[in-house]
C-alpha cells in the first residue's frame, strides 16, 4: 500500500540508498510470475535490458567477458557481433545470453535466458521415477479395482509433479539472485571503462594566446 517514494523515504531514513529501492520494485515489475510460472515453480523465460551511458570500445569489451565469468562461475563463449559482444553458455541446460552493444551514446546490456531445458529435466526425472515406483508398489500390492490402480497412479503423477516443482524452484531462487548481480555488475563495468575512457576522448583547450 505504499507508494515508491514512500518506500525510498523510509529505507532513506534506514540508511539504505534509494536508488537500490526502485531498482528492486522495477525488477520485480518486470519478473512478476504468470500463472503458469506460479504452477510449476518459475518462469521458463528472463530478460533484462538496461543502457548505460558511455560508450564502450571494442578493445575493452574483453573486460565484460571477464565480469560475466566472474559472476556465474562459467566459462561460456564469446564473440565479437558487430562491435558488440555476444556471450553464450555451453553446457547448461538453462542457455543464458549476454548482449552487450555501443548505440548512440550509451552502452545497452542484454541479458536473456531460457529454461525450458531446465524444466523438462526437472519434471522428467521425478516422472520416470515415479512411475517406476508405481509400476513396483503394483506389482507388490496387485490393485484388483479400478478406483484402486487409478488412485495409485495420480498418487504417483502428485508426487513426480510436487518433487518437480521443488526441483524447478530451487533453480528459480538461483536465477532470481543472480540476474540483478550480474547486472548490476556488467553496469558498474561500463561506467568504469567509460570513465576510465573519457580523458582520452576529450580535446584539450588550446593555449592562450600571449599579448
Amino acid at each position: 500500500g505504499l507508494t515508491l517514494s514512500e518506500m525510498q523515504q523510509i529505507a532513506a531514513e534506514a540508511g539504505i540508498d534509494p536508488e537500490l529501492v526502485a531498482r528492486a520494485v522495477a525488477f520485480l515489475k518486470s519478473h512478476r510470475p504468470s500463472t503458469a510460472a506460479r504452477i510449476f515453480g518459475g518462469p521458463d523465460q528472463y530478460r533484462m535490458v538496461k543502457t548505460v551511458p558511455g560508450v564502450v570500445p571494442e578493445e575493452e569489451l574483453g573486460r565484460f567477458v571477464e565480469t560475466i565469468r566472474g559472476v556465474m562461475d562459467h566459462q561460456g563463449s564469446a564473440e565479437q557481433v558487430f562491435g558488440g559482444l555476444e556471450w553464450k553458455t555451453t553446457t547448461d541446460p538453462s542457455r543464458m545470453s549476454v548482449n552487450v552493444s555501443s548505440r548512440d551514446d550509451g552502452t545497452r546490456l542484454e541479458v536473456s535466458v531460457d529454461r525450458g531445458g531446465s524444466a523438462f529435466l526437472s519434471y522428467l526425472a521425478p516422472t520416470i521415477g515415479f512411475f517406476i515406483l508405481g509400476a513396483a508398489l503394483a506389482g507388490a500390492i496387485d490393485p484388483d479395482t479400478v478406483p484402486g490402480a487409478l488412485a495409485l497412479v495420480f498418487s504417483c503423477l502428485g508426487g513426480a509433479f510436487a518433487t518437480g516443482r521443488s526441483i524447478f524452484s530451487r533453480g528459480t531462487r538461483k536465477w532470481n539472485e543472480a540476474l540483478p548481480r550480474l547486472m548490476d555488475a556488467l553496469t558498474a563495468t561500463a561506467k568504469r571503462v567509460a570513465r576510465e575512457r573519457a580523458p582520452e576522448d576529450e580535446t584539450p583547450p588550446p593555449p592562450e594566446s600571449e599579448p
